[in-house]
C-alpha cells in the first residue's frame, strides 16, 4: 500500500508532468516570454548566491570532518540525506529525497499523440529542469538519445531516486511500461548543491519549469545514522516533539521566491513531504 506521504508526492509529480506537456504550447510565444526575463538581475543573483552557498557548504564539510561524521546518509526508504549548511542558530539543515512511485492511472496517456483528448501532446520542444540528490544516469536507455544532460556538470554518483524521477518525466518508452509523462521533452539535470544559484542561472537561459523531489529534513527521521532509531531534527530548546519548521517561511523559501519573482514565467515544483505524521509511537 502506498502511504499518504508517498501518494501526495506522486500527485505532485503527475501534476508537474501534465503542466509540462500543456506548456509545450508556450514556445509559440517565445518573444513575449523573454521580455519578462531579467537576465542581468538573474545572473547577478545567481553569482551572489553561489558565493554564499559555497561558504556555508564549506563550513558544513569542515564540521563533518572535525566530528568524524558523514556528509551523506541513507534514509529508511533508501533515499538520500545530505547536510547542506547550518542555520544562524546552529541547527543543521539537511536536504533529503522524498518518496515517489510510478502511477499507471494518471490518465496522462489521454493527452498524448493519438490520445482521446485530441491534444496530441508529448512535451516536444520543452526543457525540464530537475534538481535532486546525486546525478541522473543520463546513459539510461530511456533517455540516452541526447535528450538528457547533466547541466551543472556535477560528478556526484548516479542516484536511483533522481534517475527514477527523470524517467517518470521524460522516459521515451523503449519499454512500453516505462514511458514518461512528457516523453519527448529534454532534461537539464542538476544535483541539489547550490540549487538556488543554478535555478536562477538556468531561468536566465530560458528554463520555464523544474522539479524538485526533495526538501528539508525536519521533524522525526528514522535510521539516518545507520541504526534503527528515531532521530529528532527539531530544536529541542523550543520543543522535543513539534518542529516549527513545518510550514515555516525560512531563508530557502525567500530565496526560491526571489528566483520566481525575477523569472515570473518560471514554474518551480517542489515535493510536499508530509513528514509531520512520522515519529516514534506515543
Amino acid at each position: 500500500m502506498i502511504s499518504r506521504k508517498a501518494s501526495i508526492n506522486i500527485w505532485m509529480l503527475l501534476i508537474f508532468c501534465v503542466l509540462v506537456i500543456f506548456s509545450s504550447k508556450i514556445n509559440a510565444e517565445p518573444q513575449r516570454i523573454e521580455k519578462k526575463i531579467d537576465r542581468i538581475k538573474l545572473n547577478d543573483f545567481s553569482a551572489n548566491q553561489s558565493n554564499k552557498f559555497k561558504l556555508k557548504k564549506d563550513r558544513a564539510i569542515a564540521a563533518v570532518k572535525k566530528n568524524n561524521l558523514s556528509l551523506k546518509t541513507r534514509t529508511k526508504n533508501k533515499g538520500l540525506r545530505e547536510l547542506m549548511y547550518f542555520l544562524p542558530n546552529g541547527r543543521p539543515m539537511f536536504y533529503e529525497t522524498k518518496n515517489i512511485d510510478s502511477a499507471k492511472t494518471s490518465g496522462a496517456y489521454k493527452l498524448w499523440e493519438g490520445g482521446s483528448s485530441g491534444l496530441n501532446l508529448s512535451g516536444a520542444s520543452m526543457i525540464i529542469g530537475e534538481w535532486d540528490g546525486g546525478t541522473v544516469r543520463i546513459s539510461h536507455t530511456e533517455f540516452n538519445t541526447g535528450r538528457a544532460i547533466q547541466k551543472d556538470g556535477s560528478v556526484e554518483a548516479n542516484e536511483d531516486h533522481g534517475t527514477h524521477v527523470a524517467g517518470t518525466m521524460i522516459a521515451r518508452g523503449a519499454s512500453a511500461n516505462a514511458r514518461g509523462m512528457s516523453y519527448s521533452a529534454k532534461l537539464w539535470a542538476n544535483d541539489w548543491n547550490d540549487d538556488v544559484s543554478e535555478m536562477a542561472a538556468q531561468a536566465a537561459q530560458g528554463l520555464l519549469i523544474s522539479n524538485h523531489s526533495y526538501g528539508p529534513g525536519i521533524g522525526w527521521s528514522y535510521g539516518d545514522k545507520g541504526d534503527n532509531e528515531w532521530c529528532w531534527n527539531g530544536d529541542t530548546t523550543v520543543s522535543s516533539n513539534e518542529d516549527y519548521y513545518f510550514g515555516f517561511y525560512y531563508e530557502d523559501s525567500q530565496l526560491w521566491d526571489s528566483v520566481a519573482f525575477l523569472a515570473p514565467n518560471y514554474l518551480i515544483v517542489s515535493a510536499a513531504g508530509n513528514d509531520g505524521e512520522e515519529g516514534p509511537a506515543a
